[in-house]
């Protein structure tokens, strides 16, 4: 079995909030890969809860204000 990238798919011209229920949809932000995930509200409130430098602390993203 081979992994492959999925098709690329043509840019709308319109600005759309619609996000395909597509687990393959490829996204970037600066240039960089992005991955969706999916918490149940349990995970969610651990990742919230968690300090940075811990397993789940390292994964929050952090933006400038």
């Amino acid at each position: 079995m081979s992994l492959t990238n999925p098709p690329v798919k043509e840019e709308s011209s319109e600005a759309t909030d619609e996000v395909e229920d597509d687990p393959q949809v490829d996204l970037t932000h600066g240039n960089r890969k992005v991955w969706l995930v999916k918490f149940t509200e349990e995970m969610y409130n651990a990742w919230v809860d968690s300090p940075p430098g811990t397993e789940l602390g390292t994964m929050k993203l952090y933006t400038d204000s």
